[in-house]
């Protein structure tokens, strides 16, 4: 039996993908798309550099600018559209005019809630509505090889971050390894007097999705032979494994949950599947046997054990807790759409994250439940608008998906395990969450699009 790979677009995804070109356009370009895809790909992957060093700039080397660092992707990802917009690329789909709309719709609304303030409603609508369309320019520039480029990239990166997590789970809390961004102040502490490591990035949360996304690509590398090479898997694999117990953050293990939970997932749709995870499952086993053995992996999972322990006496279990705190999600937008009064217009965009109230927001609140920010800052229309917009997204890359599991495709479904969460209720005026969901998504759509398969000839 010879294998030859070849690319193939399924029948019907092609209407199911919003407008985008079909790979085999995007394969063989035109002359005058050719030079802009290409731009545009560059200026991808910067977007991409700069969100795995944000904050490594503004913790370390550029402590000064970190307030203007803040915003480093802003640009690239208006230089993009801009670009795309010239080169006839920008996707004109319904789903980026209504998120827009609802952008312009709060500008209104945080002057009639009395919540009015420049800096801070220019942030909200930032926040918002200014990254996601990368979503949908991804897919229509980087094919199925791109993408892989890119985990290639994020698995080259692999030890530099685990390097990054170790030394900040062994410093005290003061030591310059745990600055936080700008400089001053400490990273969020853990049990046990220790920190949540940050790696690279300007909070914990940066880790979890890298992580996570770490986790899919290492997954797919098993699963399809020869597309990443053994050593590198192996690499990323073992760091997967120390970064999970010296972070000190049960969301990594939450994160990296998910993207292995898509197995059970995948099994509902394609079991045969799992015939090609025990390669995964042997490797897996035999990193964790070795790497259990060093003294950071013990030490590790001690402070990691003791944080899941002193949580339990709080909120009750770990799966309880984890299945309580997104219930209450879930529930938020009815209870507080009651508990509002009705109010229509809202606090004002923006007002409900932490930048927004360093901006000046008139009536500032803050609260870890991102669909209850919506609510309070948009006003029960636009806010429950703007939840049902990131729901309806997820669910869309999620049926893209299933499709190509039956297509044999599986690196899309463990893509979108790694940022569905991101899409759906992560705080996403964080930046560095904002540039994980526009990356996972845009990445999720990109592996869908274009997808290598195996013929077989006899």
């Amino acid at each position: 039996m010879k294998h030859k790979s070849a690319y193939m677009q399924p029948t019907n995804l092609k209407n199911l993908v919003e407008r985008t070109p079909s790979p085999q356009t995007m394969a063989r370009p035109t002359l005058q798309t050719a030079p802009k895809i290409l731009a545009i790909r560059r200026w991808i992957w910067i977007y991409f550099m700069m969100l795995m060093f944000e904050g490594a700039l503004r913790k370390w080397i550029l402590p000064q600018y970190s307030m203007g660092l803040l915003l480093i992707r802003d640009p690239i990802a208006l230089w993009i559209y801009y670009t795309a917009y010239n080169s006839g690329l920008f996707p004109n789909n319904d789903r980026i005019r209504f998120l827009f709309n609802l952008g312009i719709i709060s500008l209104p609304l945080a002057i009639l809630g009395g919540g009015f303030s420049i800096g801070t409603t220019l942030y909200g609508i930032r926040a918002n509505c200014l990254h996601f369309p990368l979503i949908f320019i991804i897919p229509r520039v980087l094919t199925y090889t791109d993408v892989i480029k890119i985990g290639r990239a994020i698995m080259f990166l692999a030890p530099l971050m685990t390097f990054v997590v170790i030394n900040q789970f062994q410093a005290t809390p003061d030591d310059d390894w745990n600055v936080a961004a700008g400089g001053t102040g400490t990273q969020l502490e853990t049990s046990g007097g220790k920190v949540r490591a940050s790696g690279t990035f300007s909070f914990v949360s940066g880790i979890v999705f890298y992580y996570a996304l770490l986790i899919a690509f290492v997954i797919i590398g098993f699963l399809r032979a020869k597309t990443y090479w053994k050593w590198l898997l192996w690499i990323g694999t073992g760091c997967a494994v120390l970064a999970i117990v010296t972070s000190g953050s049960r969301a990594v293990v939450a994160a990296v949950i998910h993207v292995l939970a898509c197995f059970v997932f995948l099994a509902t749709f394609n079991p045969r599947a799992f015939g090609s995870a025990f390669g995964l499952i042997v490797s897996l086993t035999i990193v964790v046997i070795i790497i259990s053995k060093t003294p950071i992996y013990i030490e590790g999972v001690s402070f990691l054990k003791m944080r899941f322990d002193e949580a339990s006496n709080v909120e009750g279990d770990a799966v309880s807790a984890y299945f309580q705190r997104n219930r209450q999600i879930i529930l938020s937008p009815f209870r507080d759409t009651i508990n509002s009064k009705l109010d229509l217009f809202g606090r004002g965009i923006g007002s409900g994250t932490q930048a927004g109230i360093a901006l000046g927001a008139p009536k500032g609140f803050f609260g870890e439940n991102e669909w209850q920010r919506h609510i309070m800052e948009s006003g029960i229309i636009v806010g429950n608008l703007f939840i049902i917009w990131r729901v309806s997204l997820a669910i869309f890359l999620l049926r893209l998906c299933i499709h190509a599991i039956k297509m044999e495709n599986y690196l899309p479904i463990f893509i979108w395990g790694a940022c569905s969460h991101i899409i759906l209720w992560m705080p996403i005026g964080q930046p560095t969450t904002m540039g994980f969901a526009a990356l996972g998504g845009g990445l999720c759509l990109a592996a869908i699009r274009s997808q290598p398969i195996v013929r077989n000839h006899r």
